[in-house]
C-alpha cells in the first residue's frame, strides 16, 4: 500500500485503535491508504494477527493497555499524530472511494477545524443507521476526546475556537456531510455489542437520568435484536426534549419497527405520524409506514410508498428486501 505523499499540501494522518481486527483492518488501510501520509494503530490488546497485518500495511503500531474508556484509547493516538490533519476511523470502518477524493478539499480554511462524517452502519437485519459525527479534525493540543463510550471531540474543537464544517446547527446528528464512512461492525459482532452495552450501563449508572446515554443503548439492543430491552429504553426516552430532533425521530421509527416485528400495531401509525427533514430518514420511516399498510392489507398504499423517491434514495433501506416487497406487492395487486 502506498501512502499519500505531502506534496506541500496540508498532510492527513489516521488514528486507529484496535483489538482483535485482523479480519477488518485490512479493508480499513486500504480504504484510506492514498490519501494518508501516517497511520497510527494503537492495540489495546490484540491476541491474533492484528499488529503483524497493520505493520505490512506500513501503519506504525504502538500498544496502550485498556483501562475501559475509548478516549484515553484515542487520546494516546491523537498525541502520536505528525500530520496537520486527522481522520478518527475504525477497524471495522471503510471510508468511501468518492468521499476519499474529497476529504482533502476542505483543509484550506483557517476557521475550520473539525469536517463531520457521515456513518452509514449496516444492521442485523439487513437496514441501516445513519449518524454523523465530527472525524476529521485538525492537529492541535486542545482537541482531544472525552467520555467513555461514544466519546466526542465536537466540543473540544468549538472550545478551541474552530468552526466544524457540515453542521449548522448544535445537533451532532446532522447528516449534511458529503463524506461517507461504512460501518459493518454491527454484522455478527456479538462481543462488541456485549462491551459497549457493559460501558453504558455502567456510564447509566453514575448518571441515570442521561437521555443520551440511555439513547445510545436503545441502540445498542436494537442493533443486536434484543427488542424487549429496546422497546423499553425508546419508550422511556420517547419524546424526551434532552434528545436532538434526529434521535427523537429515530426513537419513533424503532418503536414502530419493533411493534411490526412482535405484532403489536396499534400505535404504529402514531408512532411515524410526522415528516423528517432527513431525506434519508424520511425515507425508512416512509418504508416502515409501509410495511405497516402490507400488514393492514392496504396494498395499493403500500407499493406506492415503496416506488417513491424517499424509500428509494435512502441509503437506511434495504434494496433488496424493498425489491422482494415490491415484487411480492405486484403479484397482489
Amino acid at each position: 500500500m502506498e501512502m499519500g505523499q505531502n506534496n506541500n499540501n496540508p498532510t492527513l494522518g489516521a488514528a486507529i485503535i484496535v483489538k482483535d481486527e485482523a479480519d477488518n483492518i485490512s479493508g480499513c488501510l486500504e480504504s484510506i491508504g492514498n490519501i494518508c501520509s501516517q497511520i497510527v494503530i494503537v492495540d489495546t490488546g490484540s491476541a491474533d494477527k492484528t499488529p503483524q497485518i497493520c505493520s505490512r500495511h506500513g501503519a506504525e503500531v504502538y500498544f496502550f493497555k485498556w483501562n475501559g474508556s475509548f478516549s484515553d484509547a484515542r487520546n494516546c493516538a491523537l498525541s502520536l499524530m505528525r500530520t496537520d490533519w486527522i481522520i478518527a476511523i475504525d477497524a471495522d470502518e471503510e471510508l468511501d472511494k468518492q468521499s476519499a477524493e474529497k476529504v482533502c478539499d476542505h483543509f484550506d480554511d483557517s476557521t475550520t477545524g473539525g469536517i463531520n462524517v457521515r456513518i452509514i452502519s449496516r444492521l442485523h437485519d439487513g437496514t441501516s443507521a445513519t449518524h454523523c459525527y465530527t472525524r476529521i479534525f485538525r492537529r492541535n493540543d486542545a482537541i482531544r476526546y472525552t467520555g467513555r463510550i461514544h466519546e466526542q471531540i465536537r466540543e473540544s474543537i468549538e472550545n478551541a475556537g474552530f468552526d466544524i464544517l457540515n453542521s449548522d446547527s448544535i445537533d451532532s446528528n446532522s447528516i449534511d456531510s458529503d463524506i461517507v464512512i461504512h460501518h459493518k461492525g454491527y454484522i455478527n459482532s456479538s462481543e462488541k455489542i456485549t462491551r459497549n452495552r457493559e460501558i453504558i450501563s455502567e456510564e447509566l449508572a453514575i448518571n441515570p437520568d442521561d437521555d443520551y446515554l440511555k439513547f445510545h443503548l436503545a441502540e445498542t439492543e436494537f442493533s443486536s435484536g434484543n427488542f424487549v430491552a429496546a422497546k423499553d429504553l425508546f419508550s422511556g426516552i420517547n419524546k424526551q426534549k434532552n434528545l436532538s430532533q434526529r434521535q427523537a425521530e429515530i426513537a419513533r421509527i424503532r418503536l414502530a419497527q419493533i411493534g411490526l416485528s412482535d405484532g403489536q400495531t396499534d400505535l404504529i401509525e402514531e408512532h411515524l405520524d410526522f415528516r423528517s427533514r432527513d431525506g434519508e430518514l424520511e425515507g425508512l420511516r416512509q418504508y416502515v409506514l409501509a410495511a405497516y399498510y402490507i400488514t393492514e392489507k392496504k396494498f395499493n398504499i403500500a407499493y406506492d410508498i415503496f416506488k417513491g423517491g424517499y424509500v428509494n434514495d435512502s441509503s437506511l433501506v434495504d434494496k433488496a428486501m424493498l425489491e422482494k416487497a415490491i415484487g411480492a406487492l405486484e403479484e397482489l395487486i
